[in-house]
């Protein structure tokens, strides 16, 4: 099981711009999660974000006029955070801290969308495992998942590779640690089958600038210049996503994995 230990502050102070965001939010990969969610029905649902982390989404959810807004985190820190941002909300978050794995944490068939946003990846398999089996528990018939993981296996490798290379022994066993069940599309729609959802759809997307901390942390230079470069310009031309496909290497260029599926 991942410990809480490893998701402080220091580690929301680093991630995708560090938690000084706290207050007002102008980040677009939330945003983007937002759009997938049914238009036109998101004032009469219930909505989870699980694994909420700083709550970013669920500050959006709120602010979309969501009927019932919940957020669950394992990490004191994380649940603070999200209490600091949402501070003065209506009555209609909540912000539970507990283990994803409990089965009790939420009611049964209590809600109608449900969010795991970069969670997948942190969850070692078995703990994914139960994870998704109480999803489906808590979604209501006809619910929704929308899943969001970063990075994809091959993706992952590389950098792995990269780290050893560089012999940055330290960032290798912390990687290790917190990205400890990187997906490729077949291992993550097998598990989501696995726990009975019906994938509906499952694609591949390059939003590396707004997802990736290691970019996002780099200071201006010839560094953050050529990884723009590749990543938000070369990676996301045509003809590049077609050699790609030829070559079986879209999860390389294209690295967030995208979900929606429903309980039936």
């Amino acid at each position: 099981m991942t410990h809480p230990r490893l998701y402080d502050n220091d580690y929301f102070e680093r991630m995708r711009g560090g938690s000084a965001t706290c207050g007002a939010y102008s980040g677009k990969l939330h945003e983007g999660f937002l759009k997938l969610a049914p238009t036109g029905r998101l004032g009469q649902m219930r909505v989870l974000d699980a694994g909420c982390g700083r709550g970013e989404l669920m500050t959006l959810l709120e602010q979309a006029g969501v009927d019932e807004v919940w957020g669950v985190d394992f990490s004191p820190a994380a649940v603070a955070l999200t209490r600091k941002r949402l501070a003065g909300s209506s009555n209609a978050c909540h912000i539970l801290e507990g283990s994803l794995e409990n089965p009790a944490l939420l009611p049964a068939g209590h809600f109608d969308l449900i969010f795991m946003t970069d969670v997948v990846e942190h969850l070692p398999a078995s703990s994914l495992s139960q994870t998704l089996h109480n999803v489906h528990h808590w979604l209501c018939k006809g619910g929704l998942l929308i899943i969001h993981t970063f990075p994809t296996l091959t993706l992952h490798r590389l950098f792995r590779f990269y780290l050893k290379l560089r012999g940055e022994h330290s960032s290798l066993v912390q990687l290790d640690e917190i990205h400890c069940n990187v997906q490729t599309r077949k291992r993550l729609q097998q598990s989501l089958r696995t726990a009975g959802f019906t994938v509906q759809r499952l694609w591949l997307q390059n939003d590396f600038a707004e997802t990736s901390s290691v970019y996002q942390s780099m200071k201006p230079g010839w560094k953050r210049t050529i990884t723009n470069i590749v990543f938000n310009k070369l990676l996301k031309s045509t003809a590049c996503i077609a050699i790609a496909r030829i070559i079986s290497a879209e999860e390389l260029i294209l690295p967030s994995i995208y979900c929606v599926s429903s309980k039936d």
